[in-house]
This record gives structure tokens, sequence and C-alpha cells, in this order.
């Protein structure tokens, strides 16, 4: 009977989990989207990115620099990049979720999946 409690109690800690997990993931897809419309919007209405053309902001100090001038591309791009980090959130929730269940297991691959995402944006941008 010991072992048919130890299910009971993941599922519960899943199960309280995804509510969260939903909502992080609907709160980062709908703000991306609001963000990189108002980009759109800007740039349709200005008829201008707020850059030279062929330029592009690729960094994130670019992108920050140009979202507090109001640049539309930078603008866009910042609506991107918040979509790009929605699932990578999602992965360290799911860390968070996985030490409440003391799966360590999990938690060590978890934390390896994130490590590689993480470092994997690094490497992208350090090869050009």
């Amino acid at each position: 009977m010991a072992d048919s409690g130890e299910p009971r109690k993941l599922e519960r800690s899943s199960a309280e989990l995804d509510p969260i997990i939903s909502k992080s993931l609907l709160i980062g897809v709908s703000a991306s989207a609001i963000i990189i419309i108002i980009g759109f919007l800007l740039y349709t209405a200005t008829g201008q990115s707020g850059y030279a053309p062929g330029v592009f902001p690729v960094a994130i100090g670019a992108v920050l620099g140009g979202l507090v001038q109001m640049r539309p591309f930078a603008i866009i791009d910042f609506g991107l990049f918040l979509l790009i980090l929605t699932p990578v959130f999602r992965v360290a929730i799911g860390i968070v979720g996985f030490a409440l269940e003391g799966d360590a297991n999990m938690v060590v691959a978890t934390s390896y999946v994130l490590f590689m995402l993480i470092l994997s944006f690094l490497l992208g941008k350090a090869g050009g």
C-alpha cells in the first residue's frame, strides 16, 4: 500500500502545477503577440523601422535600447525574444515542480535541459 500513496502525491503535485504552467504559457504567448502587433502597427503607421536599411537589432542590448526609443523593429524583436523565452520558462517551472515532488533524477535531467537551452542561445549568438 505504501507504493499506491506515492503516485497520488506525484499526481497531486503535477495537477497543482498544470494551471501555473498553462497560465505562464498563455501569458507569455499573449504578451508576445501583443508586443509584436504593437511593433507592426508602429512600423505600418510610421513607414520606418527605426534603423538604417538592412540594419536589424540582434543583440539583447540593442533590442532593449531600441525598445526604450520605441523603434518598431526593436519592439517586434522584443516580442519574438519573449516568445522564445516562454518555453524556457516552462522548463524552469518543471524544475521547481520536480523539486516539490522530490524527484531528484528529474530535477537533474530538467536542469540539464535548461542548461543546454541557455548554452545553445549563447553559442548561437557567438556563432554570428
